[in-house]
């Protein structure tokens, strides 16, 4: 039998950690951002030593970036959490009957995640409606069914992506912008389909670009009207100006040619004496 001996590198190691928490009793913790300023100072640092520190500092660096990037991922878990341990409360209160119910006022209908918006309750707690009414407009009245006589909250309506497709969305064929954009007959035909799929913010969404549709036509006759003007005016000042030119209106004011300057700076309002300033003109016919 052979004599079974410690090994060596356990006495080693032991040392090892002791002359390591020495050295870390007897220096005290600096900054990565310290040690590299401190490192730069000396230049005549052997490069082996100097490799080390920097490979320490760097070391040190990303273990910081890491812990806080760790700990930027847990604060954001356990907001996520503190949010769904609200919504849990609220709907334990209401198995509990803690939030009373009451019957359901007319013209409503039973929400049943038609509408995925929340009613605010206060203190950052919201709950999904309860009750639901489509109005005349593009946007719905919510009841959280709480209480009678609580306040309607009133939502605008917007249709939702569809991602249980993995294929990119089409653009709108031309015939679907025929029926957006045509005559009332082909509108309510598009409305009428669109009503059929009983989807409330698809619907409220075609009512809404058809609104838009036409506040963007009123505004782009606005403006044809405003250039055909703007055009009209300019065909008069060039009738104008060919009348002065025909009735020699230079060869008439020639002692004039010499007394034009150059232009001051605008002035704005009245002059001192409650007049307005005179406003005299280059050849061109701008003001100066």
């Amino acid at each position: 039998m052979h004599d079974v001996s410690p090994a060596p590198s356990s006495s080693v190691d032991v040392d090892t950690r002791s002359s390591v928490q020495d050295l870390l009793d007897q220096y005290p913790p600096v900054s990565p951002t310290s040690a590299a300023t401190v490192m730069a100072q000396y230049q005549d640092i052997d490069e082996t030593i100097r490799g080390v520190a920097y490979g320490l500092v760097n070391t040190v660096h990303k273990r910081e970036l890491a812990h806080e990037i760790a700990k930027m991922e847990v604060l954001t878990r356990i907001k996520d959490r503190d949010e769904e341990i609200a919504q849990l409360q609220v709907q334990l209160a209401q198995l509990h009957g803690a939030i009373s119910s009451y019957e359901r006022p007319e013209g409503f209908q039973d929400n049943n995640g038609r509408i995925p918006n929340l009613i605010p309750l206060g203190n950052g707690i919201s709950v999904n409606a309860k009750w639901i009414k489509q109005r005349s407009d593009t946007k719905v009245e919510l009841l959280a069914g709480r209480e009678p006589g609580e306040e309607r909250y009133v939502v605008e309506l917007h249709t939702l992506p569809n991602y249980s497709v993995d294929s990119p969305a089409e653009p709108i064929p031309v015939w679907l912008f025929k029926l957006l954009r045509g005559p009332g007959n082909a509108f309510h035909s598009l409305l009428e389909a669109v009503e059929a799929t009983d989807d409330w913010p698809l619907e409220a969404e075609i009512h809404q670009y058809r609104e838009i549709l036409t506040s963007r036509n009123e505004f782009a006759a606005m403006r044809d009207a405003i250039c055909a003007e703007l055009d009209l005016e300019e065909q008069r000042l060039e009738a104008c100006t060919y009348r002065l030119e025909a009735a020699r209106l230079p060869a008439r004011v020639t002692i004039l040619e010499g007394r034009v300057t150059r232009p001051r700076p605008a002035q704005m309002g009245r002059s001192s004496h409650g007049k307005r300033p005179r406003t005299r003109l280059y050849d061109s016919g701008e003001s100066f």
